[in-house]
């Protein structure tokens, strides 16, 4: 197989490639994920960077070490960001930097840390002190928003929550379709959040940057795009979600609904006692930007334990694909494991891998369980040598 390329080793492609953070939140469920790895002191843990949610939220398990991998550098910023703050600010102070609570001194609590950062991500946030004074953590993610005021201003702050309260599944689903699926609801789903335009408008932007990448070919993936285009959009998702996934303590529907995380419906580490035990442990990230190919060809055999890979192989073709798992076997150890999602349903981990030992019984279990049903598939593997 052809090496994937770095894009980062010319730098004039690398700005018109990634020019921004795509991901200001971390879609992935680490409750599902933590299921999956079941991580330890012991272990070293590759994860992908994505918008560091899930690189902090693991980090709450005490791996011994965490790598954090994108091949986009902006991403990485907005991690290193993260760390500093949990570093040098208070919890209150790292909300409000954040945007998960309202304030208007975040340029003030910026500059307070923005010399600790390292010199790229400081040259970065200098440079987009705009999102940070709009609250980075919603800034993809404008949609919801815009969602979260429609439900407000139709329905009411107070019924909206009341889907929160219910105990059960079933009362959850009562409550909507009493309360919610009524016709403002299709309404909304026929005009503003229409699959064809939102889901399209995001991918298609995605894949024009790539197209003259080695990651994937283009056909696959723009066939890729249009099965999600053609069975998404955030009204179906949620009605999914609300009609079969507890939603007490789920902050991704909150999200959805609000626009926003409601209070004591965050992210574990952006919980106030994780802050302090993140404090103790952020050191131990080591923050890294490339493509996956290509960093696992720099690690030595037996080097990692436990890999969370999000979703990275969307973006692989058929012939890829295979690849870049055999370099997992190899970099893993012996009973490592790793796990990751699909939005395809053509990436169950290849028979002819015999080195691995797919995990189908918890990989379905886990997906039910997992708490957006925005993904097609979840796979786990064990690596056995």
């Amino acid at each position: 197989m052809e090496e994937l390329k770095n894009p980062y080793k010319n730098p004039s492609r690398n700005q018109s490639m990634f020019n921004g953070i795509k991901y200001s939140m971390t879609w992935e469920d680490p409750i599902v994920i933590q299921k999956a790895l079941n991580i330890n002191k012991d272990d070293t843990l590759l994860s992908i960077t994505s918008a560091g949610d899930n690189v902090l939220n693991l980090l709450l398990h005490n791996p011994e070490r965490v790598i954090s991998l994108d091949m986009n550098p902006c991403q990485n910023y907005l991690l290193e960001l993260k760390m500093e703050a949990i570093k040098h600010l208070s919890h209150t102070e790292f909300l409000k930097l954040l945007g998960v609570t309202p304030s208007d001194e975040r340029i003030g609590i910026y500059n307070s840390i923005r010399k600790q950062l390292p010199k790229e991500a400081q040259l970065f946030w200098d440079k987009n002190t705009a999102l940070i004074k709009k609250g980075i953590i919603y800034h993809t993610h404008s949609n919801y928003r815009v969602f979260g005021r429609y439900l407000k201003f139709i329905y009411g702050e107070k019924t909206v929550k009341g889907v929160f309260k219910c105990e059960t599944v079933e009362e959850q689903r009562m409550y909507a379709e009493e309360n919610l699926y009524r016709l403002p609801w299709s309404l909304y789903a026929k005009i503003v959040v229409n699959p064809l335009i939102s889901t399209f408008m995001v991918y298609f932007k995605m894949f024009k940057e790539l197209k003259h990448k080695k990651i994937g070919t283009l056909r696959e993936q723009y066939k890729t795009v249009f099965s999600v285009v053609r069975s998404r959009s955030i009204l179906r998702m949620l009605e999914k979600t609300i009609d079969s996934i507890p939603l007490k303590d789920n902050y991704f529907v909150s999200l959805m609904l609000f626009g926003e995380y409601i209070k004591d419906r965050y992210p574990p580490y952006l919980k106030p006692e994780s802050f302090p035990i993140l404090k103790e442990r952020v050191d131990r990230v080591d923050v890294k930007t490339m493509l996956l190919y290509d960093f696992l060809k720099t690690l030595p055999s037996d080097s990692i334990t436990k890999f969370n890979l999000s979703n990275v192989f969307d973006l692989a073709n058929n012939r890829e694909f295979p690849e870049q798992l055999k370099e997992i076997v190899r970099v893993g150890k012996n009973k490592s494991r790793f796990c990751y999602f699909s939005l395809r349903r053509d990436r169950e981990i290849p028979e002819t891998l015999n080195q691995i030992k797919p995990e189908k019984k918890l990989s379905k279990q886990l997906l039910k369980e997992e708490r957006t049903l925005l993904f097609n598939s979840f796979e786990i593997g064990e690596i056995q040598k």
